[in-house]
C-alpha cells in the first residue's frame, strides 16, 4: 500500500548500509510466462510526504515537548516528535 514502510535487508556492498527502510511511493507489476515481477518505488522517509498523519500524533503532546533540535524532514513517526 502506498505510504507503507518497507525494509530492504542484506544489501550488498558497496551499499553504504546493510539495510534500508523506505516508504512505498508506488509500484508496478508485470506478468509473463509463469512470472510475476513486482517493482516497488521507495523513497527515503525524510523526503516522503507519506510519513506521518495528524491521527498518529499523541493528542497529549505539547509544543514545548518537541525536541528543539529536530529537523522537520526527520519526522517519520509520531514518536519522533517526543523530546
Amino acid at each position: 500500500m502506498s505510504g507503507s514502510a518497507v525494509a530492504v535487508l542484506n544489501l550488498p556492498q558497496p551499499a553504504p548500509l546493510g539495510q534500508f527502510v523506505g516508504i512505498v511511493e508506488g509500484w508496478g507489476e508485470r506478468y509473463s510466462d509463469g512470472q510475476h515481477i513486482l517493482t516497488l518505488s521507495i523513497s527515503d522517509p525524510r523526503y516522503s510526504f507519506e510519513t506521518i498523519t495528524w491521527a498518529e500524533v499523541d493528542p497529549a503532546l505539547e509544543w514545548g515537548d518537541i525536541n528543539v533540535e529536530l529537523k522537520w524532514y526527520e519526522i517519520i513517526s509520531g514518536s519522533d516528535l517526543a523530546a
